[in-house]
């Protein structure tokens, strides 16, 4: 597998050589400056009004005179009589290899003698001495650099695809189709915007070029319908139809039949219903994925849309060149399903790829733009040129290297600065593994800023790989993390990074141990506080129970229960929801009954568990609401439900109260204080009254975060 960098490159150069040799082969194509046209069966030529002054028609600075044939002049003469299919945009249309060999054969006479200075056009008014002219870019038409744009940009299109690598057979599909696209494409763009003249040997090779990346394009689509977005195909079955068209190609190149029906048009017919079929198949096969037939009904749009009718020939007399380029918005509408529905599996990250790769692109073909105005102007627009490459255009590009390319030292005070605060910005906690991994994925990309970073439980060797595009780091845990392209696709590791990536994971653990320590030196300091507390002011309370009178007595045991809960919740440790409502609905039953208040308690099971600090500070203020409760109620009726949705507690405390009462106006210093302690644990408290028939109604409710945990760890 290729480096990241190395795609790149590759991705760059190659379209770039390809438009380079594509545009020499247009301009070595002969050119007179005549436009030849059909006009009623007829082959007529455009003279500019500079190669005759005679009266004729004349359309935009052209004069349209029939042509009656061609002389090629020499030793050997030979008249030619202008014939219409000389201008033909695809010579597949004809019926026969003989007529095309012929028609090939005509032009490539006619074009030898154009170069030879010998060949002339006789017309109704005249003749012709035709020169084949010098050549340059302004003078290749536009249907020219229409056809090859669009060619590029499929073939863009499929790099793109292939840059983020881990070729699937689908995806490897889709990129044969747009190679044998673009070729299809720029050999018809080149013999079809000829003015009329091709040598005879590169126009049959064009036609052979078009034929064989037609059948490539349609091998390409079949490996894509058969194995996107589920592989339908075997691995040897899909080699035999990624070469499927090297036989049929064969058909061609040495006709068994002279008919083209039967060497061309009946073996695309044939490899035609190969993705149909395959299409229908994938249909089928993923009447159980929504996703996937998403995929598939927006390819079928695009299909539909495109293909269906280029082929039953409904957008007639539009020209065939415009039916191929239609063919490009295939490619746009599945790189839109890429962004939309994530087609070929490409993740996000990519899109910073593609970002990297087309503004090296963009940056190299304004390059060749310059350097191509150059290259064609006088000395006065040379000096302009050289003005704004000094002046605009070195400045932004030196600008966009430094920013997108050039490399930063990872020196000591940077990676440090960058990854401390993410290591102590997390909540440490070494009894959850996912708070370690997150705090160390998070340091290590603030850091290298990979375009992806993944925590795996084996353990391969430590070390960088892939020529710097992947690190692999051994973690804390004995896990491996794996970093893939550094600094967003930019850069690529070094062997400095391996210590850096070891020292960061140092330094996780450094800290790791030290707030492990500091919390087991609270919980030491915890329990003796507790053992102090449960030694010296339990026996004091117990000695004041046995001593007091018997009025006092509840309170005292309030007082001991209160201690109880105290040791309890020191403990720092959490328990199960069941137990704690157990002693919640203990208390409370309790405080009813020295008021002679009737409690209905409800509760429905759940397994949760609450932490420490939930237990206490939610155990207060429940006993806050039901001390308000008792306060304000208008008769000896309290109500407490407790229920548990979408991953809280829900306690709701209820009595009817008196309409003179202070309770329902969200005052008062025990409201203050149920606030303030759901807030501490990051729940939330809500005060309402209602009417129930003729009684108005004051509810608490009390929404406290749990964690849900199987009903064995309980």
């Amino acid at each position: 597998m290729q480096s990241l960098n190395t795609r790149i490159f590759i991705g760059i150069t190659v379209p770039v050589l390809l438009a380079l040799l594509i545009i020499g082969v247009a301009l070595s194509i002969p050119r007179t400056g005549i436009e030849f046209v059909v006009s009623e069966n007829h082959l007529v030529a455009l003279v500019p009004i500079s190669h005759d002054a005679t009266d004729a028609t004349e359309t935009k600075g052209y004069r349209a005179e029939e042509v009656l044939l061609f002389q090629t002049g020499g030793e050997h003469q030979v008249d030619y009589p202008a014939d219409t299919q000389f201008v033909i945009e695809e010579p597949d249309v004809l019926e026969t290899h003989t007529e095309m060999r012929t028609l090939m054969h005509s032009i490539g006479v006619l074009t030898t003698a154009l170069e030879q200075g010998t060949l002339t056009m006789h017309t109704e008014s005249g003749s012709y001495a035709l020169e084949a002219n010098q050549a340059d870019i302004t003078a290749l038409p536009l249907s020219f650099w229409v056809q090859i744009c669009a060619g590029l940009a499929a073939l863009i299109i499929c790099i793109l695809v292939w840059l983020p690598g881990e070729l699937s057979p689908g995806k490897y599909g889709f990129i044969i189709s747009g190679f044998g696209y673009f070729f299809a494409l720029i050999s018809a763009g080149l013999y079809s915007s000829r003015e009329l003249f091709i040598d005879e040997s590169l126009f049959r090779a064009l036609s052979l070029l078009n034929t064989f990346s037609t059948y490539i394009f349609m091998s390409g689509l079949a490996l894509l319908f058969w194995n996107y977005p589920r592989v339908l195909l075997s691995k040897r079955t899909n080699t035999l139809l990624a070469l499927f068209p090297l036989p049929l190609i064969s058909l061609a190149a040495i006709p068994v039949h002279d008919h083209l029906a039967i060497t061309i048009y009946l073996p695309f017919s044939l490899l035609l219903l190969i993705p149909l079929v395959g299409m229908v198949s994938q249909w089928r096969s993923n009447a159980d994925n929504a996703k996937n037939r998403a995929v598939l009904r927006w390819i079928l749009f695009m299909l539909v849309a495109i293909t269906i009718p280029a082929i039953l020939k409904l957008y007639a007399p539009i020209p065939q060149s415009v039916l191929l380029v239609s063919v490009v918005f295939i490619y746009a509408g599945i790189m839109i399903g890429i962004t939309r529905h994530q087609m070929f599996d490409i993740e996000r990250w990519s899109y910073r790829l593609w970002g990297w790769f087309l503004g090296g692109l963009s940056i190299l073909v304004v390059d060749l733009l310059l350097a191509s105005a150059v290259g064609l102007s006088q000395e006065a627009s040379l000096v302009v040129a050289m003005g704004i490459v000094g002046w605009l255009y070195f400045p932004v590009r030196q600008w966009a290297w430094k920013r997108f390319f050039e490399r930063k030292g990872n020196y000591l005070e940077e990676w440090l600065t960058l990854s401390v605060p993410e290591l102590l910005g997390q909540r440490m906690d070494s009894s959850q593994p996912q708070q370690s991994e997150l705090r160390l994925r998070n340091a290590l990309s603030a850091v290298f800023r990979p375009l992806k970073l993944e925590f795996n439980a084996d353990t391969p060797k430590e070390g960088i790989f892939g020529r710097g595009s992947e690190m692999v780091i051994h973690g804390p845990a004995g896990q491996s993390i794996r970093l893939l392209h550094p600094a967003e696709g930019r850069h690529q590791f070094k062997s400095n990074d391996l210590n850096i990536g070891r020292m960061i994971v140092a330094l996780d653990t450094l800290i790791t141990d030290s707030l492990s320590a500091r919390a087991d030196g609270a919980r030491e300091e915890r329990q003796r506080i507790r053992q102090d507390l449960h030694d010296d002011m339990g026996a004091k309370l117990l000695r004041l129970l046995h001593r007091s009178q018997p009025d006092d007595k509840p309170l005292v045991r309030e007082a001991i229960n209160d201690l109880r809960i105290l040791l309890h919740n020191t403990r720092g440790q959490g328990e199960g929801l069941q137990q704690t409502l157990m002693r919640w609905r203990e208390e409370a039953v309790s405080r009813c009954e020295d008021h002679d208040v009737n409690l209905n308690w409800q509760q429905s099971h759940s397994h949760a568990c609450l932490s420490a600090g939930a237990i206490m500070h939610t155990g207060r203020a429940l006993r806050e609401a039901i001390s308000n409760a008792i306060r304000n109620m208008s008769r000896p009726d309290i109500s407490v439900c407790v229920e548990q949705q979408e991953g809280y507690l829900i306690l709701t405390v209820s009595n009817p109260f008196q309409q003179s009462s202070d309770a329902s106006e969200n005052k008062g210093e025990g409201i203050r204080n149920i606030h303030q302690r759901m807030e501490q644990i990051q729940g939330q408290a809500t005060f309402r009254t209602h009417h129930d028939q003729s009684n108005a109604i004051w509810t608490v409710q009390l929404d406290i975060p749990i964690e849900v945990m199987p009903h064995e760890a309980l």
